[in-house]
C-alpha cells in the first residue's frame, strides 16, 4: 500500500487544474477502424456480386424445352431471372426442384414463385 491517503481535495485539484480530457479524440481511432472494416466488407460484398456470370437471355422456346426436362428427369434447375435490385444488379439466382406450374407461375422447392415471363435462363 501507498504511504499516501487519499485526499479527496488534492483528486478534485488535480482534475480541475492539471488532467485535460481528449474527448472524442481518444475514441477516434475506434471509429476509423470500426469504419474501415465496413468499409471493406461492402466492397467485398460488392465484388462478389460482380464477380457472378450472368447469362445471356434464352429463348422461351429454350426455356420451355429446359423446363421440361427439370420435370421429367427430377432435376433441379438454377434460374435466373430479369429482375434487378436498386443498384441495376440481377437479384441472385433461383435453385431448386420444380413442384409445379400455373398459366404464367413456376413453383420451385422452398416456396419460390417466379413469373415464366421473368426467367432470363435455365441451367442443371
Amino acid at each position: 500500500m501507498s504511504n499516501q491517503s487519499y485526499d479527496p481535495k488534492k483528486v478534485q485539484l488535480f482534475f480541475d487544474s492539471y488532467y485535460k480530457d481528449r474527448g472524442v479524440i481518444k475514441w477516434k481511432g475506434y471509429y476509423l477502424s470500426d469504419h474501415t472494416s465496413a468499409l471493406n466488407k461492402q466492397a467485398k460484398e460488392k465484388a462478389q456480386r460482380a464477380a457472378v456470370i450472368i447469362p445471356d437471355q434464352m429463348s422461351t422456346s429454350d426455356i420451355i424445352d429446359c423446363l421440361q426436362q427439370a420435370v421429367i428427369k427430377r432435376y433441379p434447375v438454377h434460374i435466373q431471372t430479369n429482375t434487378k435490385n436498386k443498384d441495376g444488379e440481377f437479384e441472385p439466382e433461383f435453385y431448386g426442384y420444380i413442384q409445379g406450374y400455373d398459366e404464367d407461375l413456376l413453383f420451385l422447392s422452398g416456396d419460390n414463385v417466379i413469373e415464366l415471363d421473368n426467367i432470363r435462363s435455365v441451367n442443371k
